[in-house]
């Protein structure tokens, strides 16, 4: 949303003939049964209709945060193997978190959480509120990390980067304002993630 809220914004502003009705979802729309112009995931391993084309939007960077509320009682993970100590909040479809270490060598460490959720926000609070050890992207994380709600864990390893992606149906003219859609959105994640 904090990538795509703006564009509506922007959109709106300059009285676009258009209409937005967003919907949070992780099941793939069929855009032959429904009217969707627009799908964004970053699974696209999981799209695999054969009527939808993806567009690439941005890399968003990732990683693993803690509440100092779960920190205080043991010392934060070390390795990746550790977070098989520790409890954790996953997301639908994600049953591993893949670890890269300073040398490059990837670590795919089985994530057996205590919770399941695909919303950001659900995951956040109970984050924050020391129930677990969860993943996010840098941004929706910064402003916590900054006012010392959430610390980063095993900071010297990074994650594999989310690829978010909007799928369009193939088949279809794609109507200008869509086409802006897609334009602004595009512009609006490269004031974050410039690569």
């Amino acid at each position: 949303y904090w990538i795509i809220n703006p564009v509506i914004a922007r959109m709106l502003e300059e009285k676009h003939d258009i209409h937005f009705e967003v919907e949070a979802s992780t099941r793939v729309p069929n855009p032959l049964e429904e009217p969707v112009d627009v799908y964004f995931s970053h699974r696209r391993a999981e799209v695999i209709n054969k009527s939808l084309v993806a567009r690439p939007i941005c890399s968003v960077p990732q990683g693993l945060f803690a509440s100092p509320l779960l920190l205080a009682v043991r010392n934060p993970p070390r390795v990746p193997d550790d977070l098989l100590q520790w409890p954790c909040l996953g997301r639908q479809g994600e049953p591993e978190w893949e670890l890269i270490d300073p040398q490059g060598h990837k670590h795919l460490t089985p994530v057996q959480p205590i919770l399941l959720a695909t919303p950001n926000d659900a995951r956040m609070d109970l984050t924050l509120r020391g129930l677990g050890i969860a993943q996010f992207n840098l941004p929706s994380a910064d402003e916590a990390v900054e006012s010392g709600k959430l610390v980063r864990i095993l900071p010297g390893y990074t994650l594999q980067n989310m690829s978010l992606y909007a799928f369009l149906l193939s088949r279809r003219l794609i109507p200008q304002a869509v086409q802006i859609f897609l334009r602004y959105t595009t512009e609006e994640a490269k004031k974050y993630f410039p690569d």
